[in-house]
């Protein structure tokens, strides 16, 4: 499904960019849409979160024509899942008065990951836009 697609890379490229934002924000200037206030509102976050992880989630049980069951996106799957948790933990993390000590485990790993997370879901979105077809992209 081509529509799958394309909300899978857009949604790769601006959770990536919204999780790694303290890292690019230094090496390059981001445009006036992408700048810092929309990137860090709570609401944008888990919106953007919701989206990522439903487009991931949807890319198991929609394979398109001619590519290989599961494993064909398989990265841009888990990196839309893991993008889009992240995002929704980082909405969590704003909001929330009490953690447990399972949930701020799970933020050391993802929020204290954000960086990398952010950077790997950028790398995934433009590797799955330039060889779509490509098994495993």
């Amino acid at each position: 499904m081509i529509q799958l697609y394309v909300v899978s890379v857009v949604t790769l490229c601006l959770a990536g960019t919204t999780l790694a934002v303290p890292l690019i924000d230094d090496k390059i200037s981001l445009p006036k849409l992408l700048n810092r206030d929309v990137l860090g509102s709570p609401l944008f976050r888990m919106l953007l979160g919701l989206a990522t992880f439903l487009g991931g989630f949807l890319q198991f049980l929609f394979v398109p024509l001619g590519d290989v069951a599961v494993i064909g996106n398989l990265f841009p799957a888990l990196g839309g899942i893991i993008a889009g948790f992240t995002l929704c933990l980082l909405y969590y993390q704003d909001k929330a008065t009490v953690i447990s000590d399972g949930l701020e485990r799970l933020m050391q790993v993802f929020i204290g990951n954000r960086d990398v997370i952010g950077m790997l879901a950028l790398l995934i979105a433009v590797l799955h836009f330039l060889f779509p077809a490509v098994i495993l992209l």
